[in-house]
Order: C-alpha cells, then sequence, then structure tokens
C-alpha cells in the first residue's frame, strides 16, 4: 500500500513538472503569434486575444493591456479611451491599475489631449495619496505635464 501511493506521487509530480514544461513553451509560442499579428494583422491579434487558448494561458490583465497597447499604437482614440474604461472596472493589484493610468497619460500627452492627460494625471495623484506612494511621482507627473 505504501509503494502505491509513493509511485502515485511520484508520477504526480512528474506531471506537474511536464504540464509546467509544456505550458512554458505553448505561453512562448503564443507570445510570440501574438506580437507578430499586432505588428501585421490587427483582426487576426484581436481575434487571437479573444482566442480560447489565449484565454487560458494569459491572464485577463495581460490580455486588456495588449489590447490597450495595440490601439495605442494604431492610435485609434476612441478604442483608448473605451479600453481605458474598461479596464479602470477590472480587478488589479496596484502596480497594475498605476500602470493603466501612466500609460494613457503618456498617450494623451502624446496626441496633445490636455483634457484628457490633465483627468488621467488627476486620477494618478489620487491613486497615489490613496495608496501612501511616494509624493515625488506627483512632481514628476507635473513636469512631464508641462512639457
Amino acid at each position: 500500500m505504501d509503494n502505491r501511493i509513493l509511485i502515485a506521487i511520484i508520477v504526480c509530480i512528474i506531471l506537474a513538472v511536464i504540464i509546467n514544461i509544456v505550458g512554458k513553451y505553448i505561453r512562448k509560442k503564443y507570445t510570440i503569434k501574438l506580437m507578430k499579428a499586432m505588428m501585421t494583422d490587427e483582426d487576426e491579434f484581436l481575434k487571437l486575444l479573444d482566442s480560447f487558448i489565449v484565454k487560458y494561458l494569459f491572464a485577463p490583465y495581460n490580455r486588456e493591456f495588449m489590447r490597450l497597447n495595440n490601439y495605442i499604437a494604431r492610435s485609434a482614440d476612441k478604442k483608448v479611451k473605451e479600453q481605458i474604461s474598461l479596464m479602470e472596472k477590472m480587478r488589479m493589484n496596484r502596480k497594475q491599475h498605476f500602470a493603466v493610468y501612466q500609460t494613457a497619460f503618456q498617450y494623451f500627452i502624446t496626441i496633445n489631449s490636455e483634457s484628457n492627460a490633465k483627468n488621467m494625471q488627476r486620477k494618478m495623484n489620487i491613486f497615489i495619496d490613496e495608496n501612501n506612494l511616494d509624493p515625488q511621482m506627483k512632481k514628476s507627473i507635473e513636469m512631464d505635464m508641462k512639457m
């Protein structure tokens, strides 16, 4: 009886290692596939992002951030705003939340959309205060806004 349990445990460990290795390989393969599609065919990229396998391999935040970056790269202003709005409602950790605000802020500065940039600046300042982050960050954001 003890040998059977030991064998079962060893088989489970081996299976877990194999699944982990195969998962990493597939994730890498799909990352490359996504990046190629993002550069060449937006429709294919968006279709891949919504596929079952990509939903399984990548966390929702990562998929949606890729989508946001795609819209930014294509200067799809309306889609960028919709994506930011969607992402603000997602469950994210502090770093992820701030990354969305920061990416949006930089985008709006780049396209000279002062009102949207100021809105993101306000949201980042509130976020910095609420999360007791370094107050120097506010000064850095203010300097970016003045450029």
